[in-house]
């Protein structure tokens, strides 16, 4: 899959503490990815908020999440969250972050824009915590069917992101 990727957006950003991307997912594709690069100024998880095509938040609490946080100095951690609100969303599917730059986060999300399928996504991260490095693996779904036409990224902590990039590309099958 990674071979067929065509480039969409890059979208960057600073001194801000959340970001929309609009307009990145569309018919075109039903498979996305997207990767982001961020440095936050407070501890908190990553949060992705999806944005409807006409660029309203979906805010039901319809967001489902399934993580495993993998430690480098401590025993694996799973958590879920299930009809999440949507003032919250997708929270949690990326490492936490110990005011650590360098973050890295990539997910692939699936049928966004399809008015007849819930939107699903697999996520991947990693991050410093406590001066140790954690990954995350997560599987989330939107259980709506409508159009998503983007995202707002956030820290659940609420600090400020001192810099963030997201960069989307659809997937040619």
């Amino acid at each position: 899959m990674a071979t067929n990727l065509e480039f969409i957006n890059k979208t960057k950003a600073s001194s801000i503490t959340s970001l929309d991307v609009n307009g990145v997912f569309s018919a075109k594709y039903n498979i996305y990815q997207v990767h982001i690069q961020t440095d936050m100024d407070s501890a908190g998880y990553f949060e992705i908020r999806l944005l409807k095509a006409d660029e309203s938040l979906a805010n039901e609490s319809k967001y489902d999440v399934a993580v495993l946080e993998l430690f480098a100095h401590a025993a694996t951690n799973q958590y879920k969250f299930v009809n999440q609100n949507g003032g919250v969303g997708w929270r949690g599917i990326g490492a936490y972050l110990d005011d650590g730059d360098g973050y890295g986060f990539t997910a692939t999300i699936y049928n966004p824009f399809a008015d007849d399928k819930f939107t699903i996504g697999m996520a991947q991260s990693s991050s410093n915590n406590n001066e140790n490095l954690m990954g995350t693996k997560a599987i989330t779904v939107y259980k709506d069917v409508a159009s998503i036409g983007g995202m707002r990224i956030t820290n659940s902590g609420g600090g400020s992101m001192n810099y963030i990039n997201v960069t989307t590309y659809g997937v040619k099958t």
